[in-house]
């Protein structure tokens, strides 16, 4: 019903509804599991190069939105409303009673691991995976990654890059920032183990000071089982490999200082996520 009402002569409902995507308000007062199903339409789009090129035709830019949902997915309804509950003290050290300590508590696991936020998270990019890798992938980038400006000295139009791929590449960063450590041992050249250090690996919880032991049993179970099929940090690298085939998304990337990201990846104790770090290196060095 609510496509239906916002359907307009001159333009079809899908393109009426994905346009209040990025409306704050309405956002924010839309549920995690009404963006999930919406997230699921947008990937119907994806399946095939005729529904393609019908999402193109409506000129929605569906990247940009889907990118736009990933980095507001705890501003919808009932998402994290925690984040704004004034009751809850800011600071562990504002606690003065054990309903205060609960509270804050709950809110700082769910700071680590927001289960409904995260499976809206991984549908997220596997969408956008699925536009940019597929058969019209190139096409799909290139109607929102870049954009036609007249330069002022010559009036020629000339080729400029949009947000979508910088906005892209924040995704990776801040989920790198976010990595949880593990300790992993150094070994000597005999083989025994002569140290331990700390390197990040991929997950989807976060890092805080208790560890991943703050994250319970039940929990760390959906995490494993989700990382049997792929983590956050792995499908947003994978977008990156798939636009790094188009030469002037390579460059942009480069341009926005992808390589210490790389550097960083490279250091992962998570050997899935070192070798996407190196292929996404060598597709950006073909250019």
């Amino acid at each position: 019903p609510f496509v239906t009402a916002m359907e307009t002569r001159d333009r079809p409902a899908l393109a009426a509804l994905v346009s209040q995507l990025t409306d704050p308000v309405l956002w924010r007062g839309l549920p995690v599991a009404c963006a999930h199903e919406l997230v699921g339409l947008l990937a119907s789009y994806a399946a095939d190069d005729a529904s393609v090129d019908h999402l193109l035709s409506l000129n929605i830019r569906p990247l940009a939105r889907l990118v736009w949902m990933m980095q507001h997915a705890q501003q919808l309804k009932g998402a994290f409303d925690e984040l704004r509950d004034s009751s809850i003290p800011s600071h562990v050290d504002k606690i003065t009673t054990d309903e205060e300590l609960n509270k804050f508590m709950s809110r700082e696991k769910k700071r680590m691991f927001n289960p409904p936020v995260v499976r809206l998270q991984r549908s997220i990019l596997q969408t956008i995976h699925q536009l940019v890798a597929g058969k019209r992938g190139r096409a799909v980038l290139a109607s929102e990654a870049f954009k036609k400006e007249a330069a002022s000295y010559t009036g020629n139009a000339k080729l400029v890059p949009t947000d979508l791929l910088p906005n892209m590449l924040a995704i990776v960063q801040d989920l790198a920032a976010a990595s949880p450590l593990k300790s992993t041992p150094v070994l000597g050249m005999d083989g025994s183990v002569k140290t331990y250090v700390q390197k990040p690996f991929a997950a989807d919880f976060t890092k805080n000071p208790f560890g991943d032991t703050f994250v319970q049993e039940e929990e760390a179970n959906e995490c494993k089982e989700a990382a049997a099929t792929f983590t956050r940090m792995e499908k947003s690298l994978d977008i990156l490999i798939a636009c790094s085939e188009v030469k002037n998304a390579a460059i942009t990337l480069c341009s926005k200082n992808i390589l210490t990201l790389l550097r960083d990846c490279s250091g992962y104790a998570t050997e899935g996520i070192v070798d996407k770090a190196r292929l996404l290196y060598k597709k950006l060095a073909m250019w």
